[in-house]
């Protein structure tokens, strides 16, 4: 419709002003950095290697690079450059949830894995990276999700209760961005959504480390207000001090002043004679 409008094929878009229905999904859990470290050196360290590190580089592109999971099972190894200076996935647009070609940056630590994934399969360029047993099987990422999280001793469950499933790596990879020193942009961008309230919003969650390194970038002052505060107890305990002197120097002049003058304290009722 909005197209129609701007083709001046209709003279407005009559649904303009509807709003777009909530999103009705249940909200994905994600992984600490420690969590998702401890895995994927779990599951690296599985009995066969070859298979151990197949799926094990699953979980790291998934984590490191935000793919989903049909664009993950569906690259080629002629999608992944991996030049030392540029390092990055092609995503096929008819791969690509919004059907748009992208390059997606492979971090330099991801791209010695693939290095050494891929001297040791000798593959094709136009063979799968992630290629299933035989063509009438498929890869049940959440089988083997729960698998090695629990050989990891990993709860299926985050901190705030959400389930982690397989898409959760994708959630994992926006919030490590979004608790670095990334710009929101930047997130937004990598995270290949058009509207940053999905990115923060849906997709990105808060660590407490996170939470607590910010506090303590706040504004520091040193030993400026406690010195501050402690110069101000001590000059009132001081003015207290010596206000009470002062009162106490007073009332004995008083006193030796009524003693000399026989001058009964007030109060006090004088002594009639006789």
């Amino acid at each position: 419709m909005n197209w129609a409008a701007q083709d001046q094929r209709i003279v407005t878009n009559p649904l303009a002003r509807l709003e777009k229905p909530k999103r009705d999904s249940e909200e994905k859990g994600v992984l600490t950095p420690e969590q998702f470290i401890a895995m994927v050196k779990t599951t690296f360290e599985g009995t066969s290697w070859s298979a151990a590190a197949e799926r094990a580089m699953l979980y790291l592109l998934a984590g490191m690079t935000g793919l989903r999971r049909k664009e993950l099972l569906n690259i080629l190894w002629a999608d992944i450059n991996l030049s030392a200076d540029n390092a990055f996935v092609r995503i096929p647009a008819k791969l690509a949830k919004n059907s748009k070609e992208a390059e997606q940056p492979v971090p330099p630590a991801t791209v010695a894995i693939l290095q050494a994934l891929k001297a040791q399969a000798r593959p094709n360029d136009g063979d799968r990276v992630f290629a299933p047993a035989s063509a009438s099987t498929w890869i049940n990422t959440a089988e083997l999700l729960r698998e090695d999280l629990a050989r990891a001793g990993i709860e299926a469950i985050d901190k705030d209760g959400n389930a982690i499933c397989f898409h959760s790596l994708r959630n994992s990879y926006i919030s490590f961005l979004a608790n670095s020193q990334t710009p929101a942009k930047v997130v937004q961008k990598l995270a290949r959504h058009s509207d940053p309230r999905l990115t923060f919003n849906t997709y990105a969650r808060t660590f407490a480390e996170a939470e607590q390194k910010a506090v303590t970038s706040l504004p520091n002052f040193g030993d400026f207000v406690l010195s501050t505060c402690l110069d101000k107890i001590r000059t009132r305990q001081e003015i207290s001090g010596d206000n009470h002197r002062h009162r106490n120097g007073q009332e004995t002049r008083i006193t030796a002043f009524l003693a000399a003058h026989q001058i009964p304290p007030r109060g006090v009722e004088p002594l009639l004679p006789g």
